[in-house]
């Protein structure tokens, strides 16, 4: 049977809580709750896009980044995001599309847009050159909720059970749809038992530290890394103390994979570097970006998030090997339906 391998991490029908395309936790989950008053994380937004979530960060005092299919709906609508500046949580401020690519697919390493924010925010993050294996930071707001290990076995056999039960309907709506659709039949599923559905917790932002592993197999321009996804988590910065190393971008969504080390997909940072930096130099006031010179006012070395894995997790190099990629031309007027036909044309499915 035919399912979805890799998707974009976003909640794509704003109308219905469940239809993200799911996630991904490998054989344990290593996310914990937090919030975004979590020093470690100030500067993380949550990006409302019409009733759905994605994350995002600011990356200059009222420039925020995320991905472009989460900018998709922002483009013909008002989009807003939340955040703490340090003292304060602002709610609902409204942001404005900066610059994105024309169009993008899966493994183009061009999934990336810029908003200016109508209120400042002191604590961003400086952008990495060029993104680098090892270990990072990362908070999102992915619908799918923490799993604790001793229900592992029961969700198993109830996915197995809603597979069989489902699976050849789901199947002929067609594989873009199919996980969609397994998935709202198993909250179903285990709502009808009392329990607590996996995909309905995109308001609660989720923690965890985890690695980026190598360069993605299949695009020079991403990585690959061993941290937990969901639908929601689309556009969280992969954070180095202060520095935003990497993008989230897109993930399996077979949730408990039986490798813990196949995560998210990530952009490489020289995706975007140079077309941030010539967005700060258009407003004086802005430092310019570099991993040398930090740009933020958190504390240097923040507390790690601590993970609990199941199995060993791949050591950081002490000599970081930078993963280069060549960035593309970039223009600035997106065409919201030509971004989301070639987005829905390029998801890959295996058997």
């Amino acid at each position: 049977m035919k399912h979805i391998a890799f998707a974009f991490l976003l909640i794509l029908i704003p109308v219905s809580s469940w239809a993200g395309y799911g996630g991904n936790i490998g054989t344990s989950d290593n996310r914990r709750y937090s919030s975004l008053d979590d020093p470690e994380y100030w500067g993380v937004v949550r990006f409302d896009i019409g009733g759905s979530a994605c994350t995002g960060g600011f990356v200059a005092e009222d420039i925020v980044i995320t991905n472009q299919h989460c900018a998709v709906h922002c483009t013909q609508n008002s989009c807003s995001i939340d955040f703490f500046d340090g003292t304060k949580m602002h709610t609902g401020v409204k942001v404005k599309l900066m610059a994105t690519p024309k169009s993008s697919s899966t493994f183009s390493g061009q999934d990336w847009a810029f908003f200016r924010s109508d209120v400042k925010n002191p604590h961003f993050k400086s952008v990495a050159t060029q993104t680098t294996t090892g270990r990072v930071s990362r908070g999102g707001f992915g619908a799918l909720r923490i799993i604790s290990n001793s229900e592992i076995p029961h969700l198993k056999r109830t996915m197995a059970e809603t597979t069989k039960k489902h699976g050849a309907a789901c199947k002929r709506k067609g594989a873009q749809q199919y996980v969609e659709c397994i998935n709202k039949h198993l909250n179903q599923a285990l709502k009808a038992q009392g329990l607590e559905p996996l995909l309905e917790d995109n308001d609660k932002f989720k923690v965890q530290t985890c690695n980026i592993l190598r360069k993605h197999p299949e695009s020079k321009k991403m990585v690959q890394t061993n941290c937990d996804s969901a639908g929601g988590d689309s556009g969280a910065p992969l954070l180095r103390g202060n520095t935003l190393v990497a993008l989230n971008n897109s993930g399996p969504q077979n949730i408990l994979n039986k490798n813990n080390n196949v995560g998210a997909n990530a952009l490489n940072t020289n995706n975007f570097y140079a077309i941030l930096k010539k967005l700060i130099q258009s407003s004086p006031v802005q430092p310019t970006p570099t991993e040398s010179t930090p740009v933020q006012t958190t504390p240097t070395e923040p507390t790690p998030v601590q993970a609990t894995p199941t199995e060993p997790v791949q050591a950081t190099t002490t000599e970081p090997e930078p993963i280069q990629t060549e960035p593309e031309p970039i223009q600035t007027e997106p065409d919201p339906q030509t971004m989301l036909l070639e987005y829905m044309s390029n998801f890959q499915c295996e058997e």
